[in-house]
């Protein structure tokens, strides 16, 4: 979970915020294999980690490999793609 949905702190721009975060948490243990955070056994030391930001980010493997690049890549345009979607489909009600 982000943090900014941990926190609460609502509106859009934080749940494209969390879009962006989970991509990252997904990736990463694609990666590695690992859940991020794994080191901690209870998910809600996990979640007030990551919301109080008294931990450091997981490393992210380097050099990712060519695939991962890809999937992230295209993931991101699917995004962007999404969100111009549903602004401009808002938009035609208005």
């Amino acid at each position: 979970m982000a943090p900014e949905v941990i926190r609460d702190e609502g509106g859009s721009i934080s749940w494209r915020k969390a879009d962006i975060w989970s991509l990252g948490c997904t990736t990463l243990e694609m990666t590695t294999g690992k859940a991020p955070w794994c080191q901690f056994d209870n998910p809600v030391t996990i979640m007030y980690h990551i919301a109080c930001q008294d931990t450091s980010l997981p490393e992210y493997p380097h050099p990712a490999s060519v695939e991962v690049m890809m999937l992230v890549t295209m993931m991101v345009v699917v995004l962007i793609a999404a969100y111009v979607l549903s602004y401009s489909s808002i938009a035609l009600f208005l």
